[in-house]
């Protein structure tokens, strides 16, 4: 299911909204669900990943995920796509904030991941409609959410 928060709505997530430049909406795919919310892990790191890194990403996230942490990452191939694999991969659930519209799947050979996020309870977010391609700009500005 597609749709749009506003900061107005009372399901905007709270922390989020304690931030001065706080996007004014945030479009979705996905089932909202508030409590996806209630307690979130933002991981973020290294494009270029190692072996060690990818082993310890795997165990840290998938550790945290079972225990009902929602992780938050950014999408990217590296650390932010096996965050979001871990939590998959142990039942758990995760958001991917893109730095795009979420008809967009940046990088595109994700699309199996966008996909599996969505059939497994979790979120594609961004405050960017549609078709809205990534710029070197857009990159920064979505970390403030995924934080």
């Amino acid at each position: 299911m597609d749709g749009i928060i506003t900061k107005e709505d009372s399901r905007y997530p709270l922390l989020l909204k304690e931030l001065g430049d706080a996007p004014k909406k945030l479009y979705y795919k996905g089932d909202w669900n508030p409590k996806l919310f209630e307690h979130c892990l933002a991981v973020v790191g290294t494009r270029r990943m190692t072996t060690y890194g990818k082993r310890v990403t795997e165990q840290l996230v998938g550790e945290i995920a079972v225990a009902g942490v929602t992780i938050v990452s950014g999408f990217m191939y590296g650390v932010d796509a096996t965050a979001h694999k871990a939590a998959l991969r142990v039942g758990g659930k995760t958001i991917a904030v893109m730095p795009c519209g979420i008809d967009v799947i940046h990088p595109a050979y994700q699309k199996d991941l966008y996909n599996e996020i969505l059939e497994h309870g979790g979120l594609i977010l961004s405050e960017y409609e549609g078709t809205f391609l990534p710029t070197l700009w857009s990159y920064p500005k979505r970390n403030r959410i995924v934080a």
